[in-house]
């Protein structure tokens, strides 16, 4: 069904409620009746205002998207955010959120630059967008510098800061900066309030930094251990952390982790049943 019908019939339905209303109360006149339904009334209106707004100002853009034309909602948008100036999160994020599905790794770089010079704030707002950008080009350097400074921000991104600071630990790892990657994954898996993030981390250092680092094998693998432990406790089964990593894919970064994420909840819970089965006397 077309975004523009759906708008209709959410626009038709709720006006008939709100005359259905106004019609019982002027013909029963029940007493009380107004009360209990005016704020129900002035809620609906409000919606309905705010939703015909939205509509009015992003109808076109609403369109390009269902048709899945990428290129056309990116000329749009360049046209919103470049020549009318409006670097806002919601322009700014889609396009950049475009560019990726386009793979235009340069104009995502390109609004970076613009949006640190016209909005600075935003960067460090859209840092996993504009981070895993540079890891797509395979710049690891520069995404390694990228997520330093965001660490290292003023004002950090409170809301994505875990996930800041994981592709900063990876992106050591990806530097081949071992020790450090080792510190930043260790204390992600003792710290981590993300399940996945934990998982990840305890992952790594299992799978890569114990072979990387022999001579700290054992640590590492007490600090992988630590984190399984941890994401049992929060997770029951392979199962729901697969449906746990599904609800993450909505985010563009978590693209760039599919494999490794489906990697480790084999390892951890193959552990896991491992692990049961030693302590099992039978």
């Amino acid at each position: 069904m077309k975004i523009k019908t759906v708008f209709l019939i959410f626009n038709i339905t709720i006006v008939l409620f709100i005359i259905t209303i106004c019609i019982v109360f002027f013909t029963m006149q029940i007493d009380g009746f107004w009360n209990q339904f005016l704020p129900l009334l002035i809620a609906l209106f409000l919606i309905l205002v705010s939703l015909d707004v939205y509509y009015f100002f992003n109808g076109k853009l609403l369109s390009l998207m269902e048709k899945e034309d990428w290129p056309g909602a990116v000329q749009y948008l360049e046209g919103q955010v470049f020549k009318k100036g409006r670097y806002t999160l919601y322009f700014v994020r889609l396009l950049a959120q475009n560019y990726l599905l386009l793979t235009d790794i340069a104009g995502i770089i390109d609004l970076e630059n613009k949006t640190a010079i016209a909005n600075p704030r935003l960067v460090d707002k859209l840092a996993l967008l504009f981070g895993t950008a540079r890891m797509l080009q395979k710049d690891m350097p520069g995404a390694l510098n990228f997520f330093t400074n965001r660490l290292n921000a003023k004002r950090p991104n409170k809301k994505d800061f875990l996930w800041i600071r994981f592709y900063y630990a990876f992106t050591l790892l990806l530097n081949w900066r071992f020790t450090e990657a080792s510190r930043e994954f260790t204390v992600l898996s003792k710290i981590s309030t993300n399940a996945i993030i934990t998982g990840l981390s305890a992952w790594f250092l299992q799978d890569v930094l114990t072979k990387a680092i022999p001579e700290q094998r054992e640590d590492i693998n007490n600090a992988a251990q630590g984190g399984v432990k941890r994401v049992k406790e929060n997770t029951y089964d392979e199962q729901e952390w697969r449906s746990r990593a599904a609800a993450l894919q909505k985010d563009v970064h978590v693209t760039l982790l599919v494999q490794y994420i489906q990697d480790a909840g084999k390892w951890i819970f193959a552990a896991a049943e491992t692990s049961g089965n030693n302590n099992n006397p039978l």
